[in-house]
């Protein structure tokens, strides 16, 4: 009960200093309005304050965290597949996020654990999620046009961790764990970095793009 108490406190000063700062507003009827980059501002900072992690999790909500996990990656150029499912290997396959812009595919696993970040966590949580990205990398020929890939030669696929709260490490086994309010810098340095990340370069069937309807005019 003390902790939901300490919560609540701590979300208040939070929303506080934020409607303070003009970042959410309180509209006729009493309720607080924020977009989703504000939403998820609110639900970092309660947590870098002391909130519960459980508690804030289920406030932000898996999806709305994926969806703007993607909304970030669109507006740095990048075409997205949201819980993109595929078949490898007999099993069907989840991958959170793929985000495509030539020739770079990052696959991003979207993190929220409940109970805060520990090493162990997220070593495993990178070795299932390597394990999946080569099984899609290994169908990727499969996938061409499911992901949107007609017209490019050859394919470098990039494996990532995306977390809510602070990781404990930023890297293991070359694979990259990124904060969320960290991702727009990630994006735009990658390509620099990429020998020190973990990725799989592979080429890709030169698929043609179906023929284009056109309606006659009588």
């Amino acid at each position: 009960m003390e902790a939901c108490r300490s919560t609540r406190e701590v979300l208040s000063r939070v929303i506080e200093r934020l409607s303070a700062e003009g970042l959410i507003v309180e509209d006729d009827d009493g309720f607080l309005k924020a977009t989703h980059g504000q939403r998820l501002r609110i639900a970092v900072e309660a947590v870098n304050a002391g909130a519960g992690v459980e508690r804030v999790s289920r406030a932000l909500g898996w999806q709305e965290f994926e969806d703007i996990s993607a909304h970030i990656f669109e507006e740095n150029g990048f075409s997205t597949r949201r819980r993109f499912r595929f078949k490898a290997q007999g099993r069907r396959m989840e991958v959170d996020i793929v985000a495509c812009r030539s020739p770079h595919i990052i696959c991003g696993e979207c993190k929220r654990w409940s109970r805060g970040l520990n090493g162990s966590a997220e070593r495993r949580a990178v070795e299932a999620h390597v394990e999946k990205v080569r099984s899609l990398g290994e169908s990727l020929d499969k996938l061409v046009r499911g992901l949107g890939l007609i017209g490019w030669s050859r394919a470098v696929i990039i494996p990532a961790i995306i977390t809510l709260t602070p990781p404990t490490t930023k890297i293991y086994e070359n694979v990259p764990l990124i904060h969320i309010l960290e991702l727009p810098s990630f994006l735009s340095e990658f390509e620099v970095n990429l020998d020190s990340l973990a990725h799989f370069r592979l080429p890709l069937p030169r698929l043609k793009r179906g023929p284009v309807q056109t309606t006659l005019r009588h």
